[in-house]
């Protein structure tokens, strides 16, 4: 029995819907007037055929999985974890993040399997040299692509200068020291223990414009903190004045922020970082890097039934 309609909430096409509907996981009359019964999405895509919408994300984003794990079980020998799958799923919807975890789970296989599968550049770093060596051994039984990594000799700093690579490992410290000769933009940059990234604040500036943003956006991003830092301290003799400028300055970090469609994920299992410039990950990059807090709620679901039809 249908009990209630939901306005806006059709996944396809965004109309009014059925709960029955929205149970069974189908779009709405309208999208498919005759409702069937599917084990994959995919048969559902076929189904709606002109109607397909929203829906083609949603199988894109399958069919992606679907390859990333044939990938992933290819090169490692076992399937991904759903945790693993979940961050694939991220990446393939273009979103940065964090990866906290513990120690064993799969954090860097995850990372270098990743890094072998997307396409355009990547960039890995990592906290030591002994890292850049295992992680090209690695990769490189992983790959075909081609891997340019410093590990102290003066002609990696050639190769590197030059752009022809398709991976660039380094460590954290060879970014502070040699930013300037580094190619940008990457189109995936995997940070392995950003606990060491972190050491230096200016690194994040570094690692925002290996992404493609400006030193205007990093500006930009800077007086937001500002202003939002003067709201709080101001408490309720915040004149509108104040809000007009974060709301302009954030309508351009969220332009900025789908024209940068490159993905950083940063590893750790400990961050709790305390330096003020982290919180540019989440005004440019929607993330943020550290553990956050949870709290259960004191919640109730509750159905009121109507008269109406």
């Amino acid at each position: 029995m249908k009990v209630a309609e939901f306005h806006r909430m059709c996944p396809n096409c965004g109309r009014i819907i059925s709960d029955l509907r929205l149970k069974r996981g189908l779009p709405c009359c309208r999208c498919l007037p005759e409702p069937i019964d599917f084990e994959e999405r995919e048969e559902l895509c076929v189904a709606l055929g002109e109607n397909l919408k929203e829906f083609e994300k949603l199988c894109q984003l399958d069919r992606f999985v679907k390859d990333y794990t044939a990938f992933f079980k290819e090169k490692t020998g076992f399937t991904p974890w759903s945790l693993q799958v979940t961050w694939a799923k991220r990446v393939a919807l273009k979103k940065s993040f964090t990866m906290i975890a513990p120690t064993g789970v799969g954090k860097t296989t995850w990372g270098l399997v990743t890094s072998a599968y997307v396409k355009g550049k990547v960039y890995i770093l990592v906290p030591t040299k002994l890292l850049v060596l295992q992680t090209v051994d690695r990769l490189s039984k992983l790959t075909d692509k081609k891997i340019v990594a410093y590990t102290g000799k003066k002609r990696e700093k050639e190769e590197i200068k030059s752009g022809n690579f398709d991976v660039l490992i380094t460590t954290t410290n060879f970014l502070y020291r040699n930013y300037e000769i580094i190619p940008k933009p990457f189109n995936f940059v995997f940070v392995d223990d950003v606990d060491s990234l972190l050491k230096s604040a200016k690194n994040v500036d570094k690692v925002l414009s290996l992404l493609g943003f400006t030193e205007k956006d990093i500006e930009i991003a800077f007086k937001v903190l500002d202003l939002k830092a003067k709201v709080a301290s101001l408490g309720e003799r915040v004149p509108s004045s104040l809000f007009e400028r974060i709301r302009r300055y954030e309508k351009y970090l969220e332009r900025r922020r789908k024209e940068v469609e490159n993905v950083l994920v940063v590893s750790s299992a400990t961050s709790q970082p305390r330096s003020r410039r982290v919180k540019l990950f989440r005004e440019l990059l929607g993330f943020e890097v550290g553990k956050s807090a949870t709290a259960l709620r004191n919640v109730e679901d509750v159905l009121i039934y109507t008269d109406r039809d």
